[in-house]
């Protein structure tokens, strides 16, 4: 009983954490986001490592919100951004990408 306890339990575990690991962010997402990331002049800071898909664990998590919900639980979608004074000295925006028309 005990093993096949700990067998459906590694089971789920495991589908988790692969259905979390399949989920990227968009490429076209990411492009825009260097963009943004140039324009506010932050690219010389090592916060953000680009070569990774910023929708997965990192220290950049503490920049955006993402949703990966979308196409079967494989595409990503950013939802919101954050952008901190400390790079300039305190809070200095929130943009929610959904209105993108407020982070101008």
């Amino acid at each position: 009983m005990k093993t096949l306890l700990y067998f459906s339990i590694s089971l789920i575990l495991y589908s988790q954490f692969s259905f979390t690991q399949s989920a990227k962010l968009d490429t076209q997402e990411v492009k825009v986001l260097k963009q943004i990331w140039g324009k506010l002049g932050l690219e010389d800071k090592n916060e953000w490592d680009f070569d990774k898909d910023p929708c997965s664990p990192g220290r950049w998590q503490l920049f955006v919100v993402c949703d990966c919900s979308f196409e079967s639980n494989t595409t990503c979608r950013v939802t919101q951004m954050y952008v901190f004074r400390s790079y300039f000295g305190s809070l200095l925006a929130e943009c929610d990408l959904g209105k993108t028309k407020s982070c101008s």
